[in-house]
């Protein structure tokens, strides 16, 4: 199947390797999962999406019975920036999940938005858009020579 879709698109769910916002080891072992994700996707030719991904909000959340514990705005900020760092030569695009915080929703879409139910933007919000920002500039930069898929791969 995935030979057949335009692109690959993996998701980003937190969960077994621990939370990863409750130890600097947990995140480093999240981020590594990713980062083997990406590598193993873009492996496959095809440029890759990330979709579905940065969970964590300020607030509490749970997702399919795993408490995800109380969360600031800060914590939602330094995961989902580790994140973006950490998997910027894997992925070609990403696509956040939420847009808007949900609270009426039950699950983790309460809390986990670029922007809070009232529309204000949220730390992590700004900062996704200075990602953004920043991938169209590297986008429109002249290069001396095409990087191979390769390259980007081997990384």
């Amino acid at each position: 199947m995935l030979f057949r879709s335009n692109y690959p698109m993996p998701q980003c769910m937190p969960g077994a390797l621990g939370n990863p916002l409750d130890s600097e080891e947990n995140l480093q072992r999240w981020l590594t999962a990713n980062e083997i994700m990406g590598r193993i996707y873009t492996s496959l030719g095809k440029p890759v999406i990330l979709e579905e991904w940065g969970w964590y909000g300020p607030g509490r959340a749970d997702f399919a019975g795993f408490d995800m514990g109380q969360r600031t705005a800060e914590d939602q900020l330094r995961y989902c920036d580790r994140l973006m760092e950490s998997m910027q030569h894997f992925f070609q695009g990403w696509m956040y999940w939420m847009h808007r915080d949900m609270p009426q929703d039950g699950d983790l879409t309460q809390v986990s938005g670029l922007y809070r139910a009232d529309g204000t933007i949220k730390p992590w919000g700004k900062r996704y858009g200075e990602w953004a920002r920043e991938f169209k500039k590297r986008s429109e930069e002249p290069t001396s020579e095409l990087q191979s898929h390769s390259d980007l791969v081997c990384r």
